[in-house]
């Protein structure tokens, strides 16, 4: 049985609330992960320049990236380098990312041969600096439910012999 409504008011709230009830109701349905860097190491770099610790930019863009299959930086090595300023697309996994103050390492990287890269070697050269970073150890699982949505399970690395759990402590700053 539909209440009466002796007042335009009391129709109007009631149109409003069935149109949200509506629209919460078709939200139900949607899944949307956000798992694209569930594997993705995110390092932060030092950019004040100021305090003598920090890279300038003309520092960071001569920086390029080994990677190794072995976790100890031995091997022949493929070269990540970032794209040209004026490249309108990049290729996901080919190029070194640098951008607002981070570095982004993929944690499942494969080398052109298929291997998966367990090392890296980030070279600054105009800085004369290189950060080692090795025994990369992720590990992604697929959620349950509904969704299936992709969650870490474990990402760890070492840095400049540091080990570093990036799901339970913050990444350290690489400084100059």
């Amino acid at each position: 049985m539909i209440p009466k409504f002796t007042t335009s008011w009391q129709r109007i709230t009631l149109a409003l609330s069935l149109g949200a009830m509506s629209f919460g109701l078709m939200g139900i349905g949607c899944c949307d992960c956000f798992d694209g860097d569930v594997s993705t190491f995110r390092l932060p770099i030092n950019t004040d320049s100021l305090s003598g610790r920090g890279f300038r930019a003309a520092e960071l863009r001569s920086a390029y990236l080994l990677a190794y299959a072995t976790p100890n930086l031995l091997g022949q090595p493929d070269t990540f380098r970032q794209p040209l300023p004026q490249a309108t697309s990049i290729i996901s996994g080919q190029y070194l990312d640098i951008r607002n103050d981070y570095v982004y390492l993929e944690g499942l990287a494969r080398n052109p041969a298929g291997e998966l890269v367990k090392s890296y070697r980030l070279r600054v050269p105009v800085a004369n600096r290189s950060f080692e970073l090795t025994d990369l150890d992720v590990k992604v699982g697929g959620g349950g439910g509904r969704c299936g949505c992709k969650h870490t399970k474990r990402k760890e690395l070492t840095l400049d012999g540091q080990r570093v759990d990036a799901e339970k402590s913050p990444m350290p700053m690489l400084n100059r």
